[in-house]
């Protein structure tokens, strides 16, 4: 992954948009990325803490070269067409699977809500 490769990683349960703060190679377990949050309709927000290293497992998807996100200011990122689909959808499929997780917890007793 090169400095400046746009994927879609899983952090902390939510699906974010990162950005490759330096080269990587392909057996490197962790990779040093910035992470950027949906703000609305494909535009993303830098988060304003430093590069954060996730492991390279929590890449769900990485953009092609082609689809590389345009700047729209310091700071900010725009997910254009295909891209921007390709994070709604899997964005989609991550709060599905946690909803499904958690109605499974629920019906077996595994979650308790107190009064």
């Amino acid at each position: 992954m090169n400095k400046g490769t746009c994927a879609v990683a899983l952090l902390h349960g939510q699906v974010v948009l990162v950005q490759a703060a330096r080269s990587h190679e392909i057996r490197d377990g962790y990779i040093d990325v910035v992470k950027f949050t949906s703000f609305a309709n494909g535009t993303f927000v830098a988060d304003a803490s430093a590069p954060a290293r996730i492991s390279s497992k929590n890449l769900l998807s990485i953009l092609p070269t082609g689809v590389a996100p345009s700047v729209r200011a310091a700071g900010t990122l725009e997910l254009h067409g295909q891209a921007y689909a390709e994070f709604i959808d899997i964005a989609s499929r991550n709060q599905r699977t946690i909803e499904k997780q958690f109605s499974s917890s629920q019906r077996r007793g595994k979650l308790a809500f107190w009064r």
